[in-house]
């Protein structure tokens, strides 16, 4: 392994050298051609299959789930940033956070994760930029995951 990282390590960062280097040579890249040039997958299923083996059901449930209740905690934070309040913000980006680290939305966990230490700073302007982030990035995990679960083929 010759992949250097710069410390304080980045998750989405250390999670792509991880995923190059331990992945097998069959999927899970993380990556996917984009007219014509390679861009990173929104979501790496392999963080999911990590966690739960090759059970092809369990990650269809999972994966579903996701679609069913991200954008309700997405809609909680936004109302709890608009409203000012920080506490009850910080804990929807937290759920979010968890659950996307999960199915290895690892761009959308780390949005989360910067947005609870937003909120634990109170800054306010910082979090409506955020939000606007946080929305298109769980708009793309989205989109990502029901093309996946709607293929059928296998998820994992």
């Amino acid at each position: 392994m010759n992949d250097y990282s710069n410390r304080p390590v980045v998750l989405l960062e250390l999670s792509g050298v991880a995923e190059k280097w331990l992945s097998d040579s069959t999927d899970t890249t993380g990556r996917m051609a984009v007219s014509g040039r390679a861009e990173v997958a929104p979501v790496r299923l392999s963080a999911l299959k990590a966690l739960i083996g090759d059970n092809e059901a369990a990650a269809r449930s999972i994966v579903r789930n996701f679609i069913a209740h991200s954008r309700g905690i997405v809609n909680e934070l936004s109302e709890a940033c608009t409203a000012g309040q920080p506490t009850a913000a910080s804990a929807a980006a937290h759920k979010l956070k968890s659950a996307a680290r999960a199915i290895g939305a690892f761009a959308l966990a780390e949005l989360c994760a910067e947005m609870e230490r937003t909120c634990d700073m109170g800054d306010q302007a910082d979090l409506v930029e955020q939000l606007a982030l946080l929305n298109c990035e769980e708009a793309s995990v989205i989109a990502f995951l029901l093309m996946r679960v709607e293929q059928d083929t296998p998820i994992l």
